[in-house]
């Protein structure tokens, strides 16, 4: 796994079973040969790449490849990364993540893999901050991600160690959330 997506067990993953659901499903598509490109939007924080990060680990357990690649690396590894997803002939698991940096380019690259995915074992999960920016990419899917409720806050507390009963409501409070 790219080390982007590898939190191994070090990180919680709660409060995000709709979207792990969906996004599920999108896989088992792609896996079909049915791929496809979901944007997944939400504040800086509120756990988009964590998200990526528990489907990764499913494809990677699959056996599938697992690419990532930020928008904030000006190296050219985005484009690098969307012509390795294209030329893709086995299970492939695609994150382009903090699309909000993303050049027209590469929003043009994202727009003309979309089109391509429709018979290819690919599924390209594109993270980012605006939803209205990343809408025009003509996703399969959109998912935007709200802030986390107590019941998610308290399990990621526990996973830490012991926590008072105020530690969750103080930590929700505070975060809003994120």
């Amino acid at each position: 796994l790219p080390g982007q997506l590898d939190v191994g067990d070090d990180i919680p993953f709660a409060g995000r079973d709709d979207e792990l659901k969906s996004l599920s499903g999108q896989w088992r598509r792609a896996l079909s040969g049915r791929g496809a490109v979901v944007i997944a939007t939400g504040q800086r924080g509120i756990g988009k790449t964590r998200l990526a990060a528990e489907i990764a680990r499913i494809a990677h357990e699959h056996g599938a490849a697992v690419l990532y690649a930020s928008c904030l690396d000006a190296s050219g590894w985005v484009a690098e990364t969307l012509a390795q997803a294209r030329l893709a002939s086995q299970p492939t698991f695609v994150v382009v993540d903090d699309a909000e940096g993303a050049t027209d380019a590469v929003l043009g690259e994202l727009t003309s893999l979309r089109r391509q995915l429709t018979d290819l074992p690919v599924l390209a999960l594109v993270l980012g901050e605006d939803a209205s920016q990343l809408r025009a990419l003509g996703a399969s899917r959109a998912l935007e991600l709200p802030s986390l409720d107590i019941g998610a806050v308290r399990e990621i507390v526990g996973a830490y160690g012991p926590a008072g009963d105020e530690t969750p409501t103080w930590i929700l409070q505070t975060s809003g959330g994120v």
